[in-house]
């Protein structure tokens, strides 16, 4: 047991300093990827997004770190030969995987949790906030700004009225409905406002040139609306997606037949790929001890240096290719999901029977 918790101390450690490390690095660039995102957001706007950012991170960044410090804490073993000691003293090398292994099932468990209850709740916050943002930004317009773009909307004037705000000489472009682009609008002003989250525009000397056949319109005063919430994200890409929604949720409505058919590979596929992306802790296990023990020599850059094209890998064929896959069509969600994690596993198998060979 001495060794057990003595492995499990250097893992606990290694784990801290890499979630710490990742943190360190990534928080000024997501504070400023937010600033930039929401220029003109109140401060208090920020404040409150900046933490959803944060923790919408987490089941992506906290897999990598438990990669980085199964590497460094076997690599350091094997370094240090407390791994040939361990060997001399006839104990099992299997058993020291025990401490890595129930970390790996106590954040695998979390990051389920965290992915089936928790993350769909953030977005969804996330989301209200960015449309409170993008309220904010409009109501604090900065005075010489001539251009506004929300989405698929764009606005452009030649110059602003400095005292009431108006914009002149006006262009607009809408977002496209049901697939077909919107006519252009050009106008001679236009003022701008936003009552309970919808954008209206309220124009004069107003010109309406259609897309498709240039037909041209003249009215005298024309109003124009949108829900913020449709030009934030686009309408239709809201609520139904399945990852706005609760596991529990998506299952009840799965039974209960009141999905539509175009969206139940989706939410298929999302249940099925929140299971296989908590599993990865378990996966990296596999990889991670092994690459730790085969790289020994020297630094552990090299090894850390392997475990990163992990990571990277993995993410690429999971949240790209899997994806793909499991939304094609042709084969059921679920081989999607898990294919990169199945495959994964194999690999991993074959690095611990060579490293416990060696």
């Amino acid at each position: 047991m001495k060794l057990q918790a003595y492995i499990f101390r250097q893992l606990l450690a290694a784990f801290s300093f890499a979630v710490g490390a990742i943190l360190f690095i990534a928080l000024p660039g997501i504070a400023a990827s937010t600033v930039h995102k929401l220029p003109n957001a109140d401060a208090v706007v920020l404040i409150r997004y900046l933490p959803l950012v944060l923790q919408n991170l987490v089941p992506q960044v906290l897999p990598i770190c438990f990669l980085l410090s199964v590497v460094a804490t076997y690599g350091r073993l094997a370094a240090d030969r407390e791994w040939t000691a361990i060997q001399m003293a006839g104990i099992q090398p299997l058993k020291t995987y025990l401490p890595a292994l129930a970390v790996a099932l106590l954040v695998s468990g979390g990051t389920y949790w965290m992915l089936s209850n928790q993350l769909p709740t953030l977005r969804r916050k996330a989301r209200d906030l960015l449309v409170e943002a993008t309220s904010s930004s409009i109501a604090n317009l900065a005075p010489g700004r001539t251009r506004l773009q929300i989405g698929e909307f764009y606005l452009k004037g030649a110059w602003r009225d400095r005292d009431t705000g108006v914009f002149r000489e006006v262009y607009i472009h809408r977002p496209e409905d049901e697939g077909k682009r919107a006519p252009d609008i050009f106008a001679e002003s236009a003022d701008i406002r936003v009552a309970d989250n919808v954008l209206f525009v309220n124009m004069k000397g107003t010109r309406v040139v259609g897309a498709e056949d240039g037909a041209v319109g003249e009215f005298e005063d024309l109003t124009i609306q949108y829900p913020l919430d449709d030009l934030v994200q686009r309408k239709g890409k809201r609520s139904s997606r399945a990852k706005y929604i609760k596991s529990s949720v998506i299952r009840e409505k799965l039974a209960s037949g009141t999905v539509s058919e175009r969206l139940v590979p989706s939410y298929r596929y999302e249940l099925q790929a929140r299971a296989a992306f908590s599993c990865a802790y378990l996966l990296f296990l596999g990889l991670g001890v092994p690459t730790g023990l085969l790289l020994r020599r020297g630094t552990q850059l090299a090894a850390l240096a392997v475990a990163m094209g992990y990571g990277i890998i993995y993410y690429i064929l999971s949240m790209q290719v899997g994806k793909d896959i499991g939304l094609s069509g042709d084969v059921p969600p679920w081989v999607g999901a898990w294919s990169t994690t199945l495959f994964g596993l194999v690999v991993s198998l074959v690095l611990i029977r060579k490293a416990m060979r060696r």
